[in-house]
């Protein structure tokens, strides 16, 4: 019967400091590699100062000068530190920085040309290679080139999300995150996710639940209404290098692609003792099932199959029933991590469509109702509890839909849910 999730993830803090530089004059770069993440310096004897060059009897005449931070060889840099290249006595024209995979790093140019800024983060234990243009008034270039490595993370914080790349889901499924340390800056690991679709469909992203020692921190992107069928839905958790608070850094990114297969819903109403599935709008089969005796009610609200397996055992103790029954339920199709299940019971076969008598999961006959709808269901599938005394929490399972469309933005690090 029901059983509580169990586990334990020890947090750690995550110091770095951004390493000591030594700058030390270059000479004339001829070519900088850019296509891999540590760029090699290929240089000449001769040429203009501090790692400056242009076109032949350019470098010696340019007042042009470069200046970039972080500092050349500089080592642990933080990842949330923005990249800074400035001129003086002339204008940028041109500002690459490379990390790695050759993947440049974002940026944008200052008002008046003289400075250059990166944006977003940077990704951990990684090579950079900055190279700078510059041209003064009389139209003379000077080139600078720079390297440093970024921090590596000693206890990365790690996250999961829920589905698989290639995967097909019900209607109800969510895209549901977590992560095993706390996360103190929820906005800067919100702006780094991405969901897209196709065809194009509105959601938004919510905090459903902070760490705690029973529960992961957890962060779900839903849209207002389930999916339609056949959906295909891109999820990009571009994580690697973000701070996620108080110098506590992911370290890998992650993508899944999923499709959104047939509509299911599957209604139980608490009060008539039935179970009625529909397949795209059309009502299949109502089945007479048991749910829990008063005291021991089934929790009401939407909750989206998690997964299936052909049979579990149970326990009474697992939900502090003491020793009523301990054994192997078939056919289990689970709702909830407090351990909601729909799966074959016995007691469905003298009480179904009668009254309640279980300890709270949602009881089917042995006649092959239960393996029926076993057979039908995938997770994401809706299954949808009416007329229960109460509703279940978000956060217990996939509860994303029993909260009210702004309840739901209200959740949100970022004004409107911040959908990629």
């Amino acid at each position: 019967m029901p059983e509580h999730n169990r586990g334990e993830i020890t947090r750690a803090d995550e110091r770095g400091a951004a390493g000591r530089s030594g700058g030390r004059r270059r000479a004339r770069v001829l070519a900088v590699g850019g296509a891999a993440a540590a760029a090699a310096l290929v240089l000449s004897a001769c040429g203009g100062k501090d790692g400056a060059s242009g076109k032949a009897g350019d470098a010696a005449s340019s007042s042009a000068s470069i200046a970039i931070t972080p500092a050349t060889d500089a080592a642990k840099v933080d990842t949330d530190k923005p990249v800074k290249v400035t001129a003086s006595g002339g204008k940028l024209t041109e500002v690459k920085v490379t990390g790695p995979d050759g993947k440049a790093a974002t940026g944008a140019m200052g008002s008046g040309g003289t400075s250059w800024q990166s944006s977003g983060h940077l990704e951990t234990g990684a090579k950079y290679t900055v190279t700078a243009t510059a041209k003064d008034s009389d139209g003379h270039s000077t080139t600078k080139t720079s390297g440093f490595t970024t921090l590596k993370p000693e206890h990365p914080v790690n996250f999961k999300i829920n589905t698989a790349d290639g995967g097909t889901y019900g209607v109800g499924m969510p895209v549901s995150i977590t992560f095993d340390q706390k996360i103190t800056d929820k906005a800067a690991v919100q702006k780094a996710l991405e969901v897209s679709t196709s065809p194009h469909v509105d959601g938004a992203w919510s905090w459903v639940q902070d760490r705690s020692a029973e529960n992961p921190g957890r962060i779900d992107f839903r849209p207002k209404e389930y999916w339609k069928p056949g959906t295909k839905v891109t999820v990009k958790a571009n994580l690697n290098g973000v701070n996620t608070g108080g110098r506590h850094y992911t370290a890998k990114n992650a993508s899944e692609t999923w499709t959104v297969g047939r509509s299911l819903i599957a209604t139980a109403d608490n009060s008539a003792h039935t179970l009625t599935v529909e397949k795209d709008g059309k009502k299949v089969r109502t089945l007479p099932v048991t749910l829990g005796a008063p005291g021991r009610d089934t929790w009401g609200g939407v909750m989206p199959v998690l997964d299936k397996q052909h049979k579990v055992y149970m326990t009474s103790q697992s939900v502090g029933y003491g020793d009523e029954y301990k054994d192997w339920y078939y056919y289990a199709v689970h709702l909830t991590p407090s351990g909601t299940y729909a799966h074959m019971n016995k007691a469905a076969d003298t009480f179904g469509g009668n009254t309640n008598e279980t300890h709270g999961c949602i009881g089917m006959r042995t006649n092959g109702d239960a393996k029926w709808f076993y057979d039908q269901v995938i997770p994401g599938d809706v299954f949808d509890v009416k007329h229960a005394p109460e509703t279940v929490a978000e956060g217990n399972g996939y509860g994303d839909w029993n909260v009210s469309w702004d309840q739901w933005l209200a959740k949100s690090a970022i004004k409107g849910g911040g959908n990629g």
